[in-house]
């Protein structure tokens, strides 16, 4: 059985579309994070009459929500990527698998230079599995994607409305998240941008240092204790911040101070968290610089 990964996005819908249309034996699954829009799953009724067959939802049977996953860990980003990714997305689909005969999968990355490197390291670094990419493979990007939905007569998830470049992780926003992205919540969604502040205070309470979500690489930023490697004394090249002003660790700024761009983040389709032993970003970057 060839599962197509269905993450919410109009990329892994349409790749889902074409694998169905293209392969024997197709199955469509979504690893749902619980922490979605509601529209998601309106445009995932929406695909299934597309599609003419159902998707399966699965979620990781160890939690039951992504708040239990940030304070089982302590944790939200690192160097390469959420532990909420790696619990939600990577685990689950590893115990799917399991669970069923999977022969193959199909991704939804786009024909897009960085998404064509993305599949390109996945497919290396996991030889021996039979991995699709229909977008890469037919020339499809987001913007043509995005009109094939439409020509389908779906309505686009509402997220991309919003104006975010992907529909991932809403309800909370994503913590892999920049400081431009983080910005835009904070003017246009105050309240889910103080719930996260808050979050990070909660479990940086709890860990007994700092845990944010955003960082700093900028030349004239502010280093603390915290930015640096405990052994050598080294500043890393990231820094730091709290979205809200925390006076448990007053001597770290927060992301409103720094001027960011909206950045782009992830589809959240699994491929930016690290394994179970989840390791802080700085801590991660302590390790390298040895």
């Amino acid at each position: 059985m060839i599962i197509a990964w269905w993450s919410g996005g109009i990329t892994s819908a349409v790749a889902c579309k074409i694998a169905l249309n293209t392969y024997d034996n197709v199955k469509v699954v979504m690893l749902d994070t619980m922490n979605e829009h509601e529209d998601t799953y309106r445009f995932l009724s929406d695909c299934e009459k597309w599609y003419g067959c159902k998707i399966d939802i699965y979620k990781n049977p160890k939690y039951n929500s992504i708040e239990e996953v940030w304070y089982k860990f302590k944790s939200l980003a690192s160097a390469t990527g959420a532990i909420c990714s790696t619990e939600l997305k990577q685990q689950a689909r590893q115990l799917y698998c399991k669970e069923n005969n999977v022969t193959g999968h199909v991704f939804g990355f786009e024909n897009d230079p960085k998404e064509i490197n993305r599949a390109n390291n996945f497919t290396k670094h996991n030889e021996g599995l039979t991995v699709f990419y229909p977008l890469i493979e037919q020339r499809i990007n987001k913007v043509q994607a995005k009109q094939i939905v439409i020509d389908a007569g779906l309505e686009i998830p509402v997220v991309y409305d919003m104006g975010y470049n992907n529909n991932n992780c809403n309800l909370s926003g994503c913590t892999m998240g920049g400081l431009g992205y983080w910005e835009k919540i904070r003017k246009e969604e105050p309240f889910k941008y103080n719930r996260m502040a808050q979050l990070e205070h909660d479990l940086s309470e709890l860990k007994g240092e700092p845990v944010v979500i955003c960082h700093n690489q900028a030349k004239d930023r502010v280093i603390t204790k915290w930015d640096k490697s405990k052994k050598t004394g080294k500043s890393y090249s990231k820094s730091k911040l709290f979205l809200r002003f925390n006076p448990m660790f007053p001597e770290i700024p927060t992301a409103d101070t720094v001027k960011g761009r909206h950045e782009s983040v992830f589809e959240c389709n699994g491929f930016c968290g690290i394994d179970e032993n989840q390791i802080d970003f700085l801590e991660l970057m302590e390790m390298q610089n040895e």
